[in-house]
């Protein structure tokens, strides 16, 4: 099976759109109240145990952690792209 080469765009905007995905429904969480219950169970199931609070919702504060929760994955994702041709080129030259 040949390696494929990766489309640096599109597994930038994949990863991104996931990346603010996964923060807006954390914004929802926090919205809904339910924010710390949630944090509490994790860190229990992962036998952990810190004095983390968390704070009252904000709509400038969620806008900012879904963008750059966008921008991180994207560039996650095309650097992620980027090193994978480059480590592969060889072998599709074969």
């Amino acid at each position: 099976m040949a390696i494929q080469k990766l489309n640096e765009k599109h597994l930038a905007m994949t990863v991104g759109c996931f990346g603010a995905l996964m923060h807006a429904i954390w914004a929802g969480v926090v919205f809904a109240g339910m924010g710390q219950s949630w944090l509490n169970m994790v860190f229990g199931l992962h036998f952990l145990s810190t004095a983390v609070t968390i704070t009252t919702f904000g709509y400038m504060e969620a806008a900012k952690l879904i963008i750059l929760g966008f921008i991180g994955g994207a560039v996650f994702g095309w650097l992620f792209a980027k090193i994978w041709n480059w480590t592969a080129a060889e072998k599709w030259a074969k």
